[in-house]
């Protein structure tokens, strides 16, 4: 896929959060991205459709990398143990996994993209970190990982 993409004409940059009001929700739901987003989760979705969760598959080369990210994220929560006290919001220990993994995410990322993607790291490393939440709000399922 890196073959067809014309990375030195493409600027990545700092994802931005712009659905901060109804009216912007609604514009995004209206957009050709939404439809093209809307359309590879389908997609995924149609792949599995029967498959059974124990089935062995053929996993790429590059998949195989994004799941050793996961791995070593993991890692890094199984290293973060909870604290042991009660807290009506979650496990604090959540907040010391977040900075050790927020911290970690783009030497990760850097090691499985191709040397001329290296740059979207600026840009993919935001959408990965804000997948495990908020560091003000604690998590209380992370180490369920």
């Amino acid at each position: 896929m890196a073959e067809n993409l014309n990375v030195k004409k493409y600027d990545f940059l700092v994802p931005t959060k712009m659905l901060n009001c109804p009216s912007k929700m609604k514009v995004w739901m209206e957009s050709e991205a939404y439809q093209d987003y809307l359309g590879f989760i389908v997609s995924i979705g149609e792949s599995i459709e029967g498959r059974k969760i124990n089935e062995e598959i053929l996993i790429s080369e590059r998949c195989s990398l994004v799941i050793s990210v996961i791995k070593n994220l993991k890692e890094v929560a199984d290293q973060t143990p909870p604290t042991d006290m009660q807290s009506r919001y979650g496990n604090p220990a959540y907040r010391d996994w977040f900075d050790k993994m927020e911290s970690s995410v783009p030497t990760l990322l850097k090691g499985i993209l191709p040397a001329d993607l290296e740059q979207a790291t600026l840009e993919i490393a935001p959408y990965l970190i804000d997948g495990f939440g908020n560091r003000s709000v604690i998590n209380i399922n992370f180490l369920i990982l």
